[in-house]
C-alpha cells in the first residue's frame, strides 16, 4: 500500500479503502462469539488508528467521515465493544486511548455524568 498512499491522485482513494478493511474486520471480530475482549480491543484500536490517519491527511474526505460516523455507530450499537471498553478502562483507568473512547460512547448514548467522570 505505501506507493499507493504516496500518490497524491491515489492517496485518498487507498486511505478511504484501508480504513473500509478495517471496519470489516472490525465487524468480524464482534460478530464472532469467541473472539476475546483482548481481540476485540485490539481491532477497535486499530480501526481507530487508521480512520484517525486519514482523517489527518484527508479532513475534509466524505467517505472518511461516513466512515467515521459508522465507525461510532458500529461501536456504541454493538454491546460487545462496549463492554470490552469498560472492561479495559477497568483495568487500565490511565491509557487515554480507552478513556476517550468510552466517554464518547457514553456521549452518544446520552450519558453525559458517566462520561465525565471518566474524563475526571
Amino acid at each position: 500500500m505505501g506507493p499507493l498512499l504516496s500518490d497524491p491522485q491515489s492517496a485518498s482513494f487507498a486511505c478511504v479503502t484501508m480504513v473500509k478493511l478495517a471496519l470489516d474486520d472490525l465487524r468480524d471480530v464482534l460478530a464472532r462469539g469467541e473472539a476475546t475482549d483482548r481481540e476485540i480491543d485490539a481491532s477497535i484500536r486499530a480501526a481507530e488508528n487508521v480512520l484517525e490517519r486519514g482523517l489527518q491527511q484527508f479532513p475534509q474526505e466524505q467517505y472518511l467521515l461516513t466512515a467515521e460516523a459508522e465507525f461510532a455507530k458500529l461501536l456504541s450499537d454493538h454491546e460487545r465493544s462496549f463492554a470490552a471498553l469498560k472492561k479495559a478502562f477497568q483495568a487500565n483507568r490511565r491509557d487515554p486511548y480507552i478513556a476517550a473512547r468510552l466517554a464518547k460512547i457514553h456521549e452518544q448514548r446520552g450519558e453525559l455524568p458517566e462520561a465525565q467522570e471518566i474524563l475526571e
